[in-house]
């Protein structure tokens, strides 16, 4: 089992994927108060702000490096599981969020953009750190789809308080890895994690649908073998130059194989089933399958601004409900961390990815780990 955060030192905390500045209710409302009694004085700091970015999604689906190549970006800043939406339940300004976003983008840049086993620091790049900042924003796909699934009106309270444009950034992986590695890292049962996977569907597909915000979609996949021309794209949607050593930087850092982690459970026909009737019915998981990859779905990107979307709609999501409001509600306590319906089952996750692989990884290792 994981020691108590407050026994851990940052580094330690990295490294069992454990948050170092908030991993605890007691530690965000320590650091949200820091935020409000610092935030005003550093205003000014954020005065270039165009945009906000927020990830929605899933866990385990290789969003973590999307969201480390834009922090590099000098003129983004994109925070690493900071779980933004939680403090903007508890009350935060616009100038206190935007100084936690900066805090924590500055910390994890400090340990090196560490989570788990895997590093994923750009090298002569802007991690941590901004020149003439435009965008800024919060990688935390999973849990803010998570949470705007149970409380929809957090989206129009995020809204009101950044007072610009939103833009959101939707990574999706192969279905049947993305709810292999959370049965195996998350929820400790397959047909636990196909549900808790397609709640998240049904709430994404929402979103996209009906945000009234720029959206973006993005597969790991296409990552993976195209890093360019993704990060061409993720550029265009946010409005910022798709600089060539950026550009180049961050690809250097991908690995060119999806690890496929479908394997390391034992499918039942049901939990399949289940997830091909997700596959069938929503276009922005067309084309996967359980037997084979598909070809790169790399989309022609067109122009995007606040008021146009350019995005891969969700089949039915019109009209569609958020989620349900029944089963499996977050803590009262908008600091908590928790996001999961279920307790998690695998307590040796140490060296393990954040987004879904073990011994392969959407991201190269460093030398220290063997690779």
């Amino acid at each position: 089992m994981k020691p108590p955060p407050h026994e851990l030192t940052p580094a330690e905390r990295v490294r069992l994927e454990i948050p170092p500045l908030d991993a605890t209710a007691d530690e965000a409302r320590a650091l949200l108060a820091d935020a409000r009694r610092v935030a005003v004085e550093h205003s000014d700091g954020f005065s270039t702000v165009e945009r906000y970015c927020m990830f929605i999604g899933y866990p385990r689906s290789g969003h973590s490096v999307i969201g480390a190549m834009l922090d590099a970006h000098r003129n983004a800043l994109i925070a690493h599981e900071l779980n933004a939406l939680r403090y903007i339940a508890a009350g935060a300004s616009r100038a206190e969020l935007f100084w936690l976003l900066a805090r924590n983008s500055a910390e994890f840049a400090r340990l090196g953009r560490q989570w788990g086993e895997y590093h994923y620091a750009v090298a002569d790049q802007w991690q941590g750190r901004h020149a003439g900042l435009r965008v800024i924003g919060d990688k935390k796909g999973g849990t803010s789809s998570w949470l705007l699934g149970q409380q929809p009106e957090l989206l129009e309270r995020l809204k009101q308080v950044i007072g610009m444009p939103l833009v959101l950034v939707h990574v999706v992986r192969n279905p049947f890895d993305n709810v292999a590695t959370i049965a195996r890292k998350d929820t400790g049962d397959l047909m636990r994690a196909v549900e808790f996977y397609a709640r998240l569907v049904a709430t994404n597909a929402a979103l996209l649908g009906e945000a009234g915000a720029a959206c973006l979609t993005l597969r790991h996949e296409d990552l993976l073998a195209g890093p360019n021309q993704v990060l061409a794209r993720i550029a265009l949607a946010l409005e910022l130059d798709a600089d060539r050593a950026w550009v180049a930087a961050c690809a250097a850092i991908t690995a060119r194989v999806a690890n496929l982690t479908r394997h390391s459970v034992t499918w039942t026909s049901a939990a399949r089933a289940r997830v091909e009737r997700l596959i069938e019915g929503h276009d922005f998981l067309a084309g996967y399958a359980f037997e084979a990859e598909p070809e790169t779905w790399n989309r022609p990107a067109t122009g995007l601004s606040a008021a146009r979307q350019v995005c891969d709609s969700a089949r039915g999501g019109v009209g569609m409900r958020v989620c349900r409001r029944g089963s499996a509600r977050l803590e009262v306590d908008p600091l908590s961390r928790s996001i999961v319906p279920a307790q998690r089952h695998c307590a040796n996750q140490t060296g393990e990815h954040r987004n879904g692989q073990n011994h392969q990884s959407s991201v190269r290792r460093t030398a220290r780990h063997g690779k």
